[in-house]
Parts: C-alpha cells; structure tokens; sequence
C-alpha cells in the first residue's frame, strides 16, 4: 500500500547523488535500506516478503531532499523470509560447497546443477533443470541470499546467507543441513555437521536451535521448529521454517518410510563416516607436507 500510494521517492545518498523511486512503479518494486554506508534500492519481485534484507538494521530510511524536507521509507524492522524449495535447495547447495569443497567455490551454473541434484546427503532428491536454478538464483540475488561474480569468463555464484537473513554461522550450517537432509535430531545434525562446522556437543546444537526456534518477530520470526516426537524415536527431530510451516503429514511418511529401511540408514551413516575419515587424511596430509593418493 505505501508503494501503490508514494510516488517519487527522493533519497539522499549521504551527501552524493539523490535517487528517485519511479512514479507509478508497480507494488513491491522496491524500496530504500540502509546498508552501513549508504542509502540503495532495492528491487523485490511482487508479493515477496522482505526478509533477508535487514542484517540487523532498521529497513528503510529518511532523507532531505533539495529543499530540505524529509520523507521515511519503510523503517519496519524483517518480516518472515519464505523461500521455494528450489530456492532454498540452491542456496544450501552453495552454503554446503563453500565448506566442503571451497578449491572450486563460487560455483558455476553447471557445478551448482550437480550439487542441487546429487543423490547424496539429499532430501528429498531433485531433478532441476537450467531454467529452474536460474529462475531461483534471479530471485536469491534481489533478496541478497546470493551473489554473481561475473569477473571470470564464466559467471560464478556465491551465498550470503548468515547476512542476508541475520544469523551467526552456527546457526547457518544447521539451517543449510535441515534444507539439504531435512528434518533430523540436534545429534545427527552434530554428526552431519563435521565437515561444515565442528559442534563441541549436542547441547550447543541445541543451544543455537533453541534460538532459531524463539527468534523474535522483529527479527523475522522463527526460523527452525521442534518437531513432535515420531512413533519407535527417541528424541525429537527440528525442521526448518524457509520454505514456510511444515507439512506434517509429508514429515510423517518421510518417517515411516526411512523407519522401514534401515540399509539406507546404514548407507548415510556409512557415507558420513567415509567423509569425516577423508577430511581427516586430508588435514593429516596437508599438516606433513604430503600429496594424498587418489
């Protein structure tokens, strides 16, 4: 509504150049944040939240124009950020390589095609096309949830997740497993962890979920949530809340369904084993001066 009725919004830029929202620009085409250092529009697609766009500061801003008069912007504090699964399996996909495989970080399009549709350490497992992560990484970047480095002959992507959305990077390694594994108990979430970001225990895990869970409205709201304990589980597993609430009667099959396979369970504890001891030669290696053998 502040949009559809303010036309020709004149910003000063800290004492530079003043910029203007167009007159009559469609509903969330953009708006004015500060960022630290200066004053910049933002452009949003329609009816998206603006989550994401806050890193702490107030949203909005106030500036004379050349006769000194003042005019606010939007100056709420984040709304609730709600993402696609596609747009949340890509930026997990890049939080997830910058980690892992940071030699080969940013991604290109093609390596970020792969990490979103391999078959390990996925839940569920996608099939995405070209057009679909293109689409996705159009509207990351106008929520500033992912960067393009076009510097190479070939254009690179990289995420800014713990900024965009305001979280310690604790709290970002345990929302990307959520959105990469789904949901999963605060232990196997220290163990799928270990080549992300080493948990001292179980009770920090817990720690750093309890805060997503209690995130303050003017913050964005919660972030993760505690589910109820399943039928045959000992303790309880945490989803994540990007994508918007969670479908309990999909998390219920999904149980069911991995409570009557336990090889599989056995290949991803397996899986994750054989990383953590890869990681380990390697840091050996690196440590003694010694190339690792293939």
């Amino acid at each position: 509504k502040i949009f559809a009725r303010w036309k020709g919004f004149v910003v000063n830029n800290l004492g530079h150049n003043t910029v203007c929202l167009r007159k009559n620009q469609p509903l969330g085409a953009g708006f004015v944040a500060h960022n630290r250092s200066n004053f910049g529009i933002q452009t949003l697609r329609p009816l998206v939240a603006l989550g994401g766009l806050d890193n702490g500061l107030h949203i909005g801003a106030c500036a004379g124009n050349q006769n000194n008069n003042v005019f606010h912007g939007w100056n709420e504090l984040m709304t609730s950020l709600t993402l696609t699964p596609i747009e949340a399996r890509v930026v997990a996909t890049l939080m997830e390589k910058a980690r892992t495989v940071p030699d080969s970080y940013p991604l290109s399009l093609n390596s970020l095609i792969l990490g979103c549709n391999q078959k390990s350490s996925r839940d569920p497992v996608m099939n995405l096309t070209e057009p679909d992560i293109a689409t996705a990484l159009d509207t990351l970047i106008s929520l500033q949830l992912v960067r393009q480095n076009t510097t190479g002959r070939v254009a690179r992507y990289e995420h800014n997740f713990q900024r965009g959305v305001g979280v310690y990077e604790q709290a970002a390694v345990l929302l990307g497993l959520l959105v990469l594994r789904g949901a999963q108990t605060a232990g196997e979430l220290r163990l799928n962890a270990e080549r992300w970001y080493r948990f001292a225990d179980i009770s920090s895990v817990e720690g750093f979920l309890e805060e997503l869970q209690d995130r303050s409205a003017e913050k964005g709201g919660a972030l993760v949530v505690k589910l109820p304990r399943a039928a045959g589980m000992r303790e309880q597993r945490w989803a994540h809340l990007l994508c918007g609430a969670v479908d309990m009667n999909a998390i219920t099959h999904v149980s069911e369904s991995s409570k009557s396979n336990p090889l599989a369970e056995r290949v991803e504890a397996l899986e994750t084993e054989v990383a953590q001891l890869r990681a380990t030669v390697q840091k050996l290696c690196a440590e003694l001066g010694v190339t690792p053998s293939a």
